[in-house]
């Protein structure tokens, strides 16, 4: 059965979608559109079905793939995009052709890494993100709290379970 799809064309539309869904994401309209601009340069669209649920639709080529996504799994993957980007003009402008590309290279770095400080705060905003952060709290303090004259484990141990819980929230899983 095809799903029909209801494109969330503007930025508005996104917000709208937050909005209806009640979820407590504080999303501007330039976050829409930084949002908007990541998913359009990669020839991604995103819609809604009936039912409210969020879709991500390849829009490169006619009847491209259609994939339901959740917002924080949209937001995660533009944060991985910009991350890609960042290290291809990073390269670039490390090996430039001439002053013209590198400058090219280097204003390019300088927009993306500006974008990745606002991807960033929309990240801490997801399920992923307050994961993250609830389970490092105070890493300092962790380790400080699990070690010690007293405390039976180690820096390194302490370290290496916090390393392994993080490997649980990305899909790694412990071996």
């Amino acid at each position: 059965m095809v799903k029909e799809i209801k494109l969330l064309l503007r930025p508005e539309d996104l917000i709208s979608w937050i909005n209806m869904k009640g979820l407590s994401f504080d999303l501007s309209e330039s976050d829409a559109v930084l949002l908007y601009g990541y998913l359009e340069g990669h020839d991604y669209a995103i819609g809604q079905d009936r039912k409210g649920n969020l879709f991500r639709l390849d829009i490169s080529e006619e009847n491209g793939e259609t994939v339901e996504y959740t917002l924080d799994e949209i937001i995660d993957l533009i944060c991985d995009w910009n991350y890609e980007m960042i290290l291809e003009s990073d390269s670039g402008r490390k090996d430039p052709k001439d002053f013209i590309d590198f400058t090219e290279h280097q204003n390019r770095y300088m927009k993306l890494k500006e974008d990745e400080i606002r991807l960033d705060q929309l990240f801490d905003m997801t399920g992923y993100g307050k994961s993250i952060n609830k389970l490092l709290g105070n890493p300092s303090g962790n380790v400080k709290s699990n070690t010690g004259p007293n405390k039976s484990k180690s820096i390194d141990a302490t370290i290496q379970n916090v390393s392994e819980d993080m490997k649980c929230l990305t899909g790694e899983r412990r071996r």
